[in-house]
């Protein structure tokens, strides 16, 4: 394959910038990647995989299916008679669930197990988020290391404004906390909120930005509750306005392996990450000083912890700051997305 005529063709069903893989596309020149839409049913997945194998040339083409569409990647193999790239990030079966959902959750796993062990199969390359991730997958579904990559999902910048002015340099008189993302068995949300009551009185505000009303939680006065949606320039305001940002405080198996899409968040826009300490997190780090780490997700140790970091301002700014010079060396969309297309131009030759 010519490496001058070589290009990507991104498939999914859902819109482009639903998926993590959206962060590559959107990275990568328009000469090099093209998004194709393939609807969700069966019949017509193999209608619309069968109309781009008579339209295009897939002859200096590339076939990358965008995570979560797992289950395109047989029918992509069978219908376009090409090699397929997966970036599936993770296993499709063990991705956390709401706690109103949960009686849905074995069927949904099984199936999602069903689909996982199919495409994992069927894709030549797979590319993970995290090395965690990688040996989980190896070991569950009996795929050969040898087909696995790794690549940092990252964020896509172009929603947000430039990271230039991002530094925390704000000294308030009261610590801004901030924690953002969905009510499910992962975030931990009782922990945190229980936290908050013990930090009533103390000079911390916290703000939860999420998806769910917390009407039935108790909480404390001084904590916020942002449940309807914001654009990304109004997260843009919540995260600068913010000194620190909350990781997911629940002792969930997964966590091990995954990397909260709010970590790269807070790296980017320089803030300092407070988390309980998982492998895969301190696996991100260099110095171990790009993140601030909790012994546990227990409301206690996320109380010492924000106590001491209230105390202690220039060591927050400090790991924010640390934490945006890492995501500038390694997690950078660009950066990101060069790597995917070296994976797939490698793997096609």
């Amino acid at each position: 394959m010519d490496g001058k005529n070589k290009s990507i063709v991104f498939l999914s069903y859902l819109q482009s910038d639903y998926s993590r893989s959206g962060v590559y596309f959107d990275g990568l020149d328009e000469d090099i990647s093209v998004y194709v839409s393939i609807r969700s049913t069966l019949f017509s997945a193999i209608l619309d995989l069968w109309r781009l194998r008579k339209s295009t040339n897939l002859k200096d083409k590339v076939i990358l299916v965008m995570s979560p569409s797992h289950k395109i990647t047989l029918l992509a193999r069978v219908v376009l008679g090409k090699k397929i790239t997966l970036d599936a990030g993770w296993a499709l079966s063990e991705a956390a669930v709401s706690p109103n959902r949960l009686r849905l959750k074995k069927f949904k796993v099984l199936k999602n197990f069903l689909i996982d062990f199919i495409s994992f199969h069927s894709a030549k390359i797979i590319i993970l988020e995290s090395e965690q991730e990688a040996g989980y997958v190896s070991k569950k579904f009996l795929i050969s290391p040898r087909k696995l990559r790794v690549v940092y999902t990252g964020i896509n910048e172009l929603n947000f404004q430039s990271t230039e002015n991002h530094l925390n340099t704000q000294k308030q008189p009261r610590l801004q906390v901030l924690f953002r993302g969905k009510i499910n068995e992962e975030a931990g949300i009782e922990n945190i909120l229980a936290a908050t009551l013990i930090l009533e009185k103390e000079p911390i505000d916290f703000f939860i930005v999420t998806n769910k009303n917390l009407s039935n939680y108790k909480y404390s006065k001084n904590t916020k509750i942002i449940s309807y949606f914001l654009n990304s320039n109004e997260m843009s305001d919540f995260y600068r306005s913010s000194d620190i940002c909350l990781g997911q405080f629940s002792e969930k198996e997964r966590l091990g392996r995954t990397i909260p899409h709010k970590a790269f968040e807070s790296l980017y826009f320089a803030r300092c990450y407070l988390t309980p300490r998982t492998i895969s997190l301190q696996s991100l780090c260099i110095s171990q000083n790009e993140m601030f780490f909790c012994d546990s997700s227990k409301p206690q140790d996320l109380v010492q912890s924000l106590l001491l970091l209230e105390k202690n301002r220039d060591l927050v700014r400090e790991i924010g700051s640390n934490g945006h010079a890492l995501y500038q060396s390694q997690m950078r969309q660009s950066h990101l997305a060069n790597l995917v297309k070296e994976i797939c131009f490698e793997e096609s030759d």
